[in-house]
């Protein structure tokens, strides 16, 4: 890993490569993250950040009756920033790639697998799609899992963000998000839906910090079969989290 710092912007890379035996299989993969950040404007009230991860491997079968897996993923985001005062705003977009052949040896249109996995577990800024119910890690967990499914649907999501700091111990947020499939199946909707969430995050002591998180969600046409027209749903979650 290296990082190389400026007074209004930072610079970094990191690449991490992994071998992993197992007594059927033989699976490398190489990672390259390069990220950056940058301040301009009137001390620093406006800002770009954005990363990209790229992902390379494959996975060979020992008995030598399976045909290997080629591994090759590309994940990405990039956000404005701006501060006004009390009020700070993200605008953005993040995509992790779908593939359309799951990387089982012998299933799938091919033995290539072009997805990345979706966003990694530091990201979560969405109630539903995200954090409380994880709607986005299940479908591509059910994909990748599922060989009958053969399409890792990967995700492109849109969002807008506004925090207002009522005072030194209470922020509110709010947020607007529309995510879609990269990949789906034939014939099948790409649309996860849009999500609108409302957050306070309330400073109680030094050590203690209230949350309290409301999403709805208006369910897309991805999650719809010929017997299932999923209803729009909305999660309401609180906790207390203790910092030492």
């Amino acid at each position: 890993a290296g990082i190389y710092k400026q007074d209004n912007w930072t610079a970094g890379l990191l690449v991490k490569n992994v071998r992993a035996e197992s007594l059927t299989t033989t699976t490398r993969q190489n990672v390259f993250v390069p990220y950056f950040t940058a301040q301009f404007g009137d001390a620093g009230q406006y800002g770009v950040q954005g990363e990209i991860k790229m992902v390379t491997g494959s996975t060979e079968y020992k008995d030598g009756i399976l045909a290997d897996v080629d591994y090759t993923g590309l994940g990405w985001y990039l956000a404005g920033t701006a501060s006004f005062g009390k009020t700070n705003v993200e605008v953005g977009i993040a995509v992790a790639s779908g593939s359309d052949s799951n990387g089982t040896a012998g299933v799938g249109n091919d033995d290539e697998n072009e997805a990345v996995g979706g966003f990694g577990s530091e990201w979560i800024p969405l109630v539903i799609l995200q954090d409380a119910n994880n709607v986005l890690g299940a479908q591509i967990s059910k994909h990748a899992t599922n060989p009958a499914l053969n399409v890792d649907p990967g995700v492109n999501l849109y969002y807008v963000s506004v925090d207002y700091a009522l005072n030194d111990d209470i922020t509110l947020t709010g947020i607007v998000a529309m995510a879609t499939a990269d990949q789906t199946a034939n014939g099948q909707d790409d649309s996860f839906g849009t999500e609108i969430d409302a957050k306070l995050k309330w400073k109680l002591t030094d050590a203690l910090t209230y949350y309290v998180d409301l999403g709805y969600l208006m369910t897309g046409d991805y999650f719809k079969t010929a017997t299932n027209d999923p209803d729009s749903v909305y999660t309401l979650s609180h906790r207390l989290q203790v910092d030492f």
